[in-house]
């Protein structure tokens, strides 16, 4: 293992067995990013969802979402049509380049000033997202976000319309950049031993294996931190406080009793952290 993996690991191991009142760890992004970019087989500036697929395709990137004062920089990352064939199997639908308007990007801008709230978490947001893919969604009302744990810097969403749109917006971004985060985590310190294991999510409305659960509860804790620290800053306190709520009575259907074994310690640790006074796991360790 070469010094910086093993400074890596040891960091990451950190985080996960420390106490913290910002759960997306700040300062880890980058470290898992730099570390991510030394496998690229391009420069980093150069990274592209085409390009990193390796679809020899035209890239279009949009740059709609400008780097400003409270708002993050993002690029929006537009495939051919071929492209988006390898995401057939998801049903996911993109939005044409010229269906992709000024108002996307100032949508996106305006709930990314959102995130910047929490400048730590804003670091951690841009130093994972690099490709931002426009998804259509049928129902204005139903968000639709994607991202592939083998797809490193790249997040894909639908832009909210209507009530609350900039807090569903800022929402997806921050979901998936936590899924993104805690794959890169996966790949320096493992968190689960048995994914045989299964229990009911109460997201999905299904059993789920552990890897899943443990990435969903990573991501709703996170969201519902940050929804916990911006709510005297926001207008929308009614919607915030509804979104709380509905997160905390999700966690709270979880029941993960039994499944200790399944986790590295790594894991249990985590998920220690992440369950706070649930107690339907790791009751005796």
């Amino acid at each position: 293992m070469s010094n910086s993996l093993g400074e890596l690991v040891t960091s990451v191991r950190r985080s996960l067995e420390g106490e913290t009142d910002e759960p997306w760890w700040p300062g880890l992004a980058q470290a898992l990013a730099q570390e991510r970019d030394l496998r690229l087989p391009f420069e980093n500036a150069e990274y592209s969802t085409s390009r990193f697929l390796g679809l020899g395709l035209p890239v279009s990137v949009l740059n709609v979402v400008p780097s400003s004062p409270g708002r993050i920089a993002l690029r929006l990352e537009v495939m051919e049509a071929s492209g988006n064939q390898r995401f057939a199997d998801r049903c996911l639908q993109f939005v044409a380049e010229n269906h992709i308007t000024v108002a996307t990007g100032q949508a996106i801008s305006a709930a990314t000033s959102l995130i910047c709230l929490l400048p730590s978490l804003a670091q951690t947001v841009s130093a994972l997202v690099r490709s931002v893919h426009i998804l259509k969604s049928d129902d204005p009302g139903i968000d639709i976000s994607f991202s592939d744990p083998l797809i490193p810097f790249s997040i894909f969403l639908s832009v909210s319309q209507g009530k609350d749109a900039g807090l569903r917006i800022a929402e997806a971004i921050i979901h998936e950049t936590m899924h993104l985060q805690l794959s890169l985590v996966e790949q320096a310190v493992p968190l689960v031993l048995d994914d045989t294991m299964a229990r009911f999510s109460p997201w999905k409305k299904k059993l789920r294996p552990l890897s899943g659960l443990i990435h969903a509860l990573y991501v709703f804790r996170v969201i519902d931190t940050w929804l916990e620290k911006i709510s005297a800053s926001t207008p929308d306190v009614p919607a915030v406080s509804r979104r709380r709520l509905q997160i905390a009575e999700e966690i709270a259907e979880l029941d993960l009793t039994g499944t200790e074994a399944g986790f590295t310690q790594a894991g249990q640790a985590l998920m220690r952290g992440l369950l706070r006074s649930n107690d339907s796991f790791c009751r005796t360790c």
